[in-house]
């Protein structure tokens, strides 16, 4: 992976199976958090990972240690995937897209526009080294 790219929040997508990976250096920006939402704006056409709280009920809670040698945490979310494919006429269903987003450190979130899908290959491995 180059440099620039490493400054980059990522994310992956995998509408297969309705998986989000969420690369480690991602949350590391986001200052590592406990738990995290996914929030979606359907009309700016953007998918966001913010920090969250414990008491927060749509919070995600993360937990890293339970996987020191992954690169990434996953979710897995059929309703979710659906609504953004409903949504981007070009997100299709049995591929996967990386995306590669902003950083807002002030609020704690990262923002991913949907519009700047990669798509990845079936032969191209989905971990990114960190």
């Amino acid at each position: 992976m180059s440099n620039c790219t490493d400054s980059l929040p990522i994310i992956c997508i995998d509408f297969k199976k309705s998986r989000f990976r969420i690369h480690k250096n991602t949350l590391r920006m986001l200052g590592n958090p406990d738990y995290i939402q996914l929030l979606v704006n359907p009309h700016e056409n953007i998918l966001a990972i913010k920090r969250s709280i414990r008491e927060d009920r749509l919070a995600h809670f993360v937990q890293l240690e339970r996987f020191p040698a992954k690169n990434s945490y996953e979710l897995y979310s059929n309703s979710l995937a659906s609504t953004l494919l409903q949504n981007n006429q070009h997100l299709h269903h049995g591929s996967s897209y990386r995306f590669y987003g902003s950083l807002n450190t002030t609020h704690g979130i990262a923002l991913f526009c949907l519009n700047n899908a990669v798509p990845i290959s079936p032969n191209e491995c989905e971990e990114v080294a960190i």
